[in-house]
Order: C-alpha cells, then sequence, then structure tokens
C-alpha cells in the first residue's frame, strides 16, 4: 500500500523511494515497488522519469525475472517493466530466460517473456522467436507465432510460410500460422502479393489458404488459373468451400475435369477456409 501511494503521489522523491525498494533484496519490498510502477504510476505524463529508474534498475529487474523462488507475480511484472525498458538488455534478459533450463509449471510466464520479445521490435529477438516457433516441442509455440506477427518483416513471413507447407504440421499450429501471416502489414507481404500481380502461379498453388484468407479483390481470375494449373483435391475442397462464388465454381469447374464428384464440406480442403477473413 504504501509503495502504491508514493506512485499515486508521483515526484521525484517517489521516484527515489521506489527505486531503493527496486534494490532491495527482500521480495516482498521490491515486488511492491514493481507493481507500484507497474499499475499506479502516471505513465502517460511522467513516464519518462520513471522510465530512468528503470533502465537504472535493470540488473534488479533481471533478478527478479530470474527469481523462482519468489512470487511469479514478480517475475511476470519485472517482465512487463523491462518493455517499458526496452532495447538490447531487455531482449537479451528474455532470450537467457528462455534458454535458462530451468523448469517451470508456469506457462503464462513463458508465454509473456515470448510476447514481450515480439513487442519489443528487436531484430536481436528474431532468431530466438524463428527457433521457437519452428520446435514442435516448445509449449509456447503459438504465442511464438503471434510474436512473429508483430516483428514482422521476411524472417517472419519465410518462418509462418514454411509452417503453413509443413504436410505433417499441427493442424492448430497452422491455422495460428495462417491466421498470423494473413494479419501481416502489406510491406512484409508484398513477396507474396507480388505473386498474385505477376502470376507465380506455382506460388500461389502452394499457399492457397493463405490467398483465400487474404481475399484480395481482382485476384480471382489468377487464383483460379493457379488452381487449373497447379492444382489438387484439398486446393479444390477449399475453393468449394471459401463462400466466394467465383472459386467455388472454379472448383466444381476441376473437380468435373479431374473426375471427382463434388461433396461441399466445411473441413474439406484443410479446414474452413473463408474468402477474406
Amino acid at each position: 500500500p504504501a509503495a502504491r501511494l508514493l506512485a499515486e503521489t508521483g515526484g521525484s522523491r517517489a521516484l527515489d523511494a521506489l527505486s531503493v525498494a527496486l534494490g532491495d533484496k527482500d521480495p516482498t519490498v521490491y515486488g511492491s515497488a514493481q507493481s507500484a510502477l507497474h499499475a499506479s504510476w502516471d505513465w502517460e505524463n511522467d513516464g519518462e522519469a520513471a522510465k530512468a529508474v528503470l533502465e537504472s534498475a535493470v540488473d534488479q529487474l533481471i533478478e527478479h525475472l530470474a527469481n523462482y523462488d519468489a512470487s511469479s507475480d514478480y517475475q511476470e511484472t519485472a517482465a512487463d517493466l523491462l518493455v517499458r525498458v526496452g532495447g538490447s538488455r531487455a531482449v537479451e534478459a528474455f532470450i537467457a530466460f528462455l534458454e535458462s533450463g530451468v523448469e517451470t509449471n508456469n506457462m503464462y510466464l513463458r508465454s509473456q517473456v515470448v510476447r514481450n520479445l515480439g513487442k519489443l521490435k528487436d531484430p536481436l529477438a528474431i532468431p530466438k522467436l524463428v527457433a521457437l516457433a519452428r520446435d514442435p516441442h516448445e509449449p509456447g509455440r503459438a504465442t511464438a507465432i503471434f510474436a512473429l506477427g508483430e516483428m514482422g518483416g521476411t524472417s517472419a513471413v519465410n518462418t509462418l510460410v514454411e509452417i503453413i507447407q509443413t504436410t505433417d504440421e499441427d493442424p492448430k499450429i497452422v491455422e495460428a500460422a495462417l491466421n498470423t501471416l494473413v494479419n501481416l502489414d502489406d510491406e512484409s507481404l508484398a513477396p507474396l502479393l507480388a505473386a498474385l500481380k505477376n502470376k507465380g502461379l506455382r506460388k500461389i498453388a502452394n499457399l492457397y489458404r493463405f490467398y483465400i484468407r487474404r481475399g484480395q479483390p481482382g485476384s480471382e481470375e489468377v487464383m483460379i488459373q493457379a488452381l487449373m494449373t497447379h492444382g489438387d483435391v484439398s486446393m479444390a475442397g477449399a475453393f468449394l468451400n471459401c463462400r466466394h462464388e467465383p472459386l467455388e465454381e472454379a472448383a466444381k469447374e476441376w473437380a468435373k475435369a479431374n473426375g471427382y464428384t463434388v461433396i461441399p464440406s466445411p473441413s474439406f480442403g484443410g479446414g474452413p477456409t473463408k474468402w477474406g477473413q
């Protein structure tokens, strides 16, 4: 309560007291200071001064993050305050935490650290996030995929495409990668969107679920060409069930030409992939 009152009062004297508390070895003391700065400080109007205090206490915050003997609440708050600090030291601290090998049942904390790497948008985090997203044994894999989406860029796109195109991949992971890929900014997606303009039919056929979900206006013709030239039964099934008439009709044509009976089913073609959704 005292730390919270200090934070609500604000000012340099309050920050000095909270700074001292952050350096205390007692988890109850430093945890109170953390919580006060995290939840009660007026970051909008006095954020720079508080950030300076956190920057001077980075070593302590890193220790708090790694202190499994204290309450996990203190670890989680330390992780969020490190995002406030930002920069390479925060990234390095998060990576070191993930690579520490310490067993923990607190999967929320691990996921939080992975998410925070994405929030920092620091290129130093990309190799670690890519490794986590590709690791089939990583429990926070979907979170790493989401964090890559926050980062954006070529490495994120390439990793997400690789996951989507892996034939024996966990469907939930594929869906997470697909959702993330579709929501990336146009600059990151430029190489994929260029396939529509340049008639990269093979690329479109290999990544048809993305192009359906993207729902690019005017792309129907080239997508139908990709189906007719390089498509298979899964691609045709996805077209048939995407709730977009031009692609549905093309799927029926493909099925007739290739000796298949048309049976609409939401689960056909790799699951429900709706146009522009």
